[in-house]
């Protein structure tokens, strides 16, 4: 029988577990969340035509690690040639920049 994980909150850290017991082992995880959508507090809502965003909607890291974790995830997207970089505590990170096909839904990418 295949072994379980039970993952409370769907969350930005209860769905990175969950991806990553996925990933990395057989484990089936099992995420419980108590509200009607995934994201924690971090989330866009519509309302009247409009996007709000509430909660995080930027991720840094001082590992290198976590951060190719977060971009190979959600890539940085970009209308036109651009550059982008991330300056924190002396550190700065340039980040790739992937083009957005026609059509592709935005809410898809890290913006």
């Amino acid at each position: 029988m295949r072994k379980k994980a039970v993952i409370l909150g769907a969350g930005p850290a209860g769905l990175t577990a969950a991806l990553e017991l996925v990933r990395q082992s057989d484990i089936q995880p099992i995420v419980l969340e108590a509200g009607d959508c995934v994201g924690g507090i971090s989330r866009t809502v519509r309302y009247n035509g409009n996007r709000m965003d509430i909660g995080g909607h930027r991720f840094f890291s001082k590992s290198d690690k976590v951060m190719r974790w977060w971009l190979e995830l959600m890539p940085v997207e970009h209308e036109a040639e651009a550059e982008a970089a991330i300056s924190y505590q002396n550190k700065t990170r340039h980040l790739p920049m992937h083009e957005r096909r026609e059509g592709e839904d935005k809410d898809h990418v890290m913006l």
